[in-house]
């Protein structure tokens, strides 16, 4: 992420194309999907000559043809992205809508009382103990053979940072499984503990060079998430984090996103929130991540002893189920994975009451589940109004008045969502009139986009910044 981040407008209201522009955003790929450089083309030494003039003036031309080609491009990987992404999860939702429908009559001729809308019953069903305080216990220890870094208790800021160290130069090598779950039954009763209702409330630390840092999308990209750390800092007393979901699926790391985050919660259990995207869900993280999934392979490479030990899987499982569905930061900024809400009424106390200690409804009948559901799977449009969306079954898009509305009725100055990679194809983006931010973390996309990743930085004053990398 660049230290050269801007101030970003929409945190004081409503924002206009002038402030937009303000926005000191250095948008600058990891990997540049242009072959061209921008450097190739300087501005000439004597600007008096006719010649020169003229060999200046096409250079200017190239140069604006080069930034305006390197947009187009940029512009158009991300709408082609964003359609094959959601062309994997239509597919699911239409499935699941299906088999939902199906799932009354299918109970009703059938003896077993399995709930296969929480993350319990399927544990329990799997063999996987569903008492955080037994996880790891049964496990084997780590034996001489094992090569991954230690983790020793009670925890230290010693020891997490052998840890970040070891997952940044040797990825490859896993944590071990008993460690994973020792890490889990310690984090478990914590959120349970913190996480009351279906909103958290958290606020921004207080004192000299405090902030909470706020993370779209990650999907498993280890790399990016430790750069992020290294150049705002690790979580702290006076630096947190607040993860806006889908931590994991599709990229390959994370289980190790997950760890170093949980780890640092141990220590400083104010430090760091996630909230709950659609990706932390148990069918999605079940498909393969060519098909938008990839977490259940994820585990079952690493964690698992043999080719039915689903245990580690189903303990993230459950973990995942206390997450909420949406933050609100120093009662002003709300952030949430996918967007508002197909019933204009709903308000933040509504939020708050939903259920969310089970797997994500597909279906949207009954009014928290929508709830639910739009929390984790809605998309802003430019239209006023809700429409239905092409992401998939029971999934909809929700205009400016929507959110202004939302804004107003909750006396908010911000929604934060994250969800889906920007369609300028940088990590932030301002829309309905300043009072929706789209944030995604993740740079260059599954290693196909070139995008920039970004972070909204703000402080005790609620002065909020964007970086890029």
């Amino acid at each position: 992420m660049s230290k050269n981040g801007g101030v970003c407008p929409c945190f004081s209201g409503a924002v206009t194309p002038a402030d937009e522009g303000k926005r000191n955003l250095e948008d600058k790929p990891a990997k540049p999907v242009s072959t061209v450089p921008t450097n190739q083309v300087t501005a000439p030494a004597h600007q008096n000559s006719m010649t020169n003039k003229t060999e200046q003036n096409k250079g200017q031309t190239r140069g604006a043809s080069q930034k305006s080609l390197t947009s187009t491009i940029s512009a158009g990987l991300a709408a082609l992205w964003n359609a094959l992404e959601k062309g994997d999860e239509n597919r699911f939702l239409d499935q699941s809508a299906v088999i939902e429908r199906v799932l009354p009559t299918l109970r009703a001729g059938s003896k077993a009382s399995m709930d296969v809308s929480l993350a319990t019953s399927l544990a329990v069903a799997a063999g996987v103990s569903i008492d955080p305080t037994t996880w790891g216990k049964d496990m084997p220890a780590p034996d001489a053979r094992y090569s991954g870094p230690h983790i020793r208790w009670p925890l230290s800021l010693a020891n997490v940072r052998e840890v970040v160290e070891h997952m940044r130069t040797r990825p490859e090598v896993s944590v071990h499984p008993r460690y994973v779950a020792e890490i889990l039954s310690q984090s478990v009763p914590m959120f349970k503990d913190q996480v009351k209702t279906s909103v958290y409330d958290m606020k921004v630390p207080t004192g000299q060079d405090s902030k909470l840092v706020v993370c779209g999308d990650t999907h498993g990209q280890l790399e990016d998430f430790l750069y992020v750390l290294e150049n705002n800092g690790e979580p702290s007393d006076r630096v947190w984090y607040l993860m806006n979901g889908d931590i994991v699926d599709r990229g390959p790391f994370g289980s190790e996103i997950l760890i170093v985050l949980l780890l640092y919660k141990l220590l400083y259990p104010n430090a760091v929130m996630i909230n709950r995207g659609n990706h932390e869900n148990v069918q999605i993280n079940r498909r393969r991540a060519e098909d938008g999934g990839g977490f259940y392979d994820e585990v079952m490479t690493k964690f698992a002893e043999t080719a039915s030990d689903q245990a580690i899987f189903y303990m993230f499982q459950q973990f995942f189920e206390l997450l909420p569905l949406a933050t609100l930061v120093a009662n002003r900024l709300f952030v949430i994975h996918g967007g508002l809400f197909r019933h204009e009424s709903v308000g933040i106390k509504d939020i708050r009451a939903v259920n969310r200690l089970r797997q994500c409804p597909t279906t949207t009948v009954a009014r928290d589940d929508s709830i639910m559901f739009d929390s984790m799977w809605s998309d802003p449009q430019d239209n006023h109004g809700v429409a239905t969306s092409h992401r998939g079954a029971n999934c909809i898009r929700f205009g400016p008045d929507v959110t202004e509305k939302f804004v107003r009725n909750n006396n908010l100055a911000l929604v934060v969502r994250s969800h889906e990679l920007p369609p300028s194809n940088r990590g932030f983006d301002c829309s309905h009139n300043g009072f929706l931010a789209t944030l995604f973390t993740a740079s260059d996309y599954c290693c196909c986009t070139g995008n920039t990743g970004a972070v909204m930085v703000t402080h005790c004053a609620l002065l909020l910044h964007v970086n890029a990398n």
